[in-house]
C-alpha cells in the first residue's frame, strides 16, 4: 500500500509538471535568495529524531550558506528572526508542555511563509514480533521504538515470558513438513546420482 501511494505521487508529479510545462536540468548551483526573483525548485525530503532540535535549526538564519563553497543545511535560503527567537526559547524552556507550545508557533510560522512546499508527511512504520516486550519509545510514550537515540530500546527488550524469541512460543525445532521436504530432496538426488550411472555402465556394455 506504501508503494502504490508513492507511485501515485509521482505520477501526479509528472504529469503536473508535463501540464504546467516545468523542465528539469541536471546540475550543481549556488543558492539564491528569495528577493532576487529567480526560484529554483528542489525535490528532497526530511526525517526529524526524536527530539526536534535539529529538525527546527534547519530553517533558522544560521543555516543559509554565506557563499557557494560553504554547506549549510538552508536549501531555501530562508530566514526570519521571529523564528530564531522562538528556537532559542525552546532550545532552553524546561517544561515540556511549555516547550510543545513554543514549537507550535515555529511550525504555524513555517506553514505561513513556506519556504519548504509540502508534498506529504511519510508515516514511519515500526513492526516487531508480539513475542518481545520492553521496548523504550522516544518519545514516551507514542514516540519511535526502534529509531531512537542509542542502544537503550534493544538492549531493553526481552521475551514475553511463556515463550521463545522468535518462535512463537509453540515450535520446538524444524517441524515434519521440513524434514519431508529434506527427505524428499535426498532421494530425488541418490536417485538421479544411479539412474546417470547405470545408463553410464549400459553405454559402455554396448560399445
Amino acid at each position: 500500500m506504501r508503494r502504490r501511494r508513492f507511485v501515485g505521487i509521482a505520477i501526479v508529479f509528472v504529469l503536473v509538471v508535463l501540464i504546467v510545462g516545468v523542465t528539469a536540468q541536471q546540475g550543481q548551483m549556488a543558492p539564491a535568495p528569495r528577493s532576487g526573483g529567480a526560484v529554483t525548485p528542489v525535490f528532497e525530503g526530511w526525517y526529524p529524531n526524536p527530539d526536534p532540535n535539529y529538525i527546527l535549526n534547519i530553517f533558522t538564519c544560521a543555516q543559509r550558506p554565506p557563499d557557494a563553497n560553504t554547506y549549510r543545511n538552508s536549501d531555501s535560503y530562508y530566514c526570519n528572526p521571529e523564528y530564531d527567537d522562538l528556537n532559542k526559547q525552546q532550545s532552553e524552556v524546561i517544561d515540556p508542555a511549555e516547550r510543545v507550545d513554543i514549537v507550535h508557533q515555529m511550525q504555524s510560522i513555517l506553514y505561513r511563509d513556506q519556504p519548504y512546499l509540502v508534498l506529504w508527511n511519510d508515516a514511519l512504520l515500526e513492526a516487531y514480533s508480539a513475542d518481545w516486550t520492553g521496548f523504550k519509545p522516544q518519545p514516551d510514550p507514542d514516540g519511535d521504538v526502534l529509531a531512537t537515540y542509542g542502544p537503550l530500546s534493544f538492549i531493553s527488550i526481552h521475551p514475553v515470558s511463556g515463550t521463545s524469541a522468535g518462535g512463537g512460543g509453540s515450535s520446538s525445532g524444524i517441524s515434519a513438513g521440513v524434514w519431508f521436504a529434506i527427505l524428499a530432496g535426498v532421494i530425488i538426488i541418490v536417485g538421479g546420482f544411479l539412474i546417470a550411472r547405470r545408463r553410464r555402465e549400459s553405454d559402455q556394455d554396448e560399445a
